[in-house]
Parts: C-alpha cells; structure tokens; sequence
C-alpha cells in the first residue's frame, strides 16, 4: 500500500491546492480451485484526488474537493456449511 499527499500554496494565506492518491493491492486469503492462484478474495484499489481551499478571512472558509475511486475486488469465498472442509471451494490458509 502506498498513499499521500502534498499542500501546495496558490496564493499565499488565500488560496492553497492539495492533491492526494492511494494505491493498494491485496492478493487474496484463498486458493482459487481454477487456477491453483492464492486470489480468491483479492483487493485492489485506486483513489485520487484533488481540494482548493479558499480562506479570504479568519471566519470563512470554503473547501473545493473533487475525488475518484476504483475498487476491484476478486470472488468471494463462500461453501455450504453441511459440508466438510474437503469439499469447499476454497482451501483454507496453513
């Protein structure tokens, strides 16, 4: 995972800019049947975005914020309780 930040000054004390982002990958808790791959389970993410920050005095403040987000999220492990752990879709981690 990785994420931060930076604040940049537009006009000193008056205008100010930030621009953000965060990058994260999961590989997964499961063995996927399929393929044999540890996936099942499997996140990734990305997020940026981006704020204007205007404060003309020190009672008002007014915040621009624009953000954008994709998340990809790979199966779900799911079984039938009645079943033994042999016969579920996954294997569970040793």
């Amino acid at each position: 995972e990785a994420s931060g930040y930076v604040v940049l000054p537009i006009v000193e004390g008056l205008l100010s800019s930030e621009l953000n982002g965060r990058w994260y990958d999961f590989g997964g808790d499961f063995v996927n049947r399929d393929n044999g791959k540890r996936d099942i389970n499997a996140q990734s993410s990305r997020n940026v975005g981006a704020k204007l920050r205007f404060t003309p005095g020190e009672r008002f403040e007014a915040i621009a914020q624009v953000l954008y987000a994709q998340d990809r999220d790979k199966g779900y492990s799911s079984f039938n309780m009645r079943n033994t752990s042999q016969q579920l879709n996954c294997f569970l981690p040793n």
